[in-house]
């Protein structure tokens, strides 16, 4: 569990270098493109492995959520056996 909200930049770095490990296990070439400081967010992960054959895939997400580092880390109460709520749950 790594708090990565929006405005948390060290988590969403965090959180970047976690996939960043991954992809470059799978053989993807990794770079993180820093967004500057007047925006007050992390930056982008972006990962590419070309291909020499076959079907294209363009995959995106994002990185952070809804909780900023004054949350909880688990913000979450259960309701029941099987329903939960809490920050970012409807």
């Amino acid at each position: 569990n790594i708090n990565s909200g929006t405005f948390n930049i060290n988590g969403v770095k965090a959180v970047g270098e976690l996939y960043a490990k991954e992809l470059r296990a799978l053989g993807f070439t990794v770079e993180w493109i820093a967004m500057p400081d007047s925006l007050k967010r992390a930056g982008h992960l972006v990962a590419y492995r070309m291909g020499k054959k076959g079907k294209k895939l363009f995959l995106i997400g994002h990185l952070d959520t809804v909780f900023e580092p004054d949350m909880p880390a688990n913000p979450f109460t259960m309701l029941n056996d099987s329903t939960a709520t809490g920050q970012g749950v409807n």
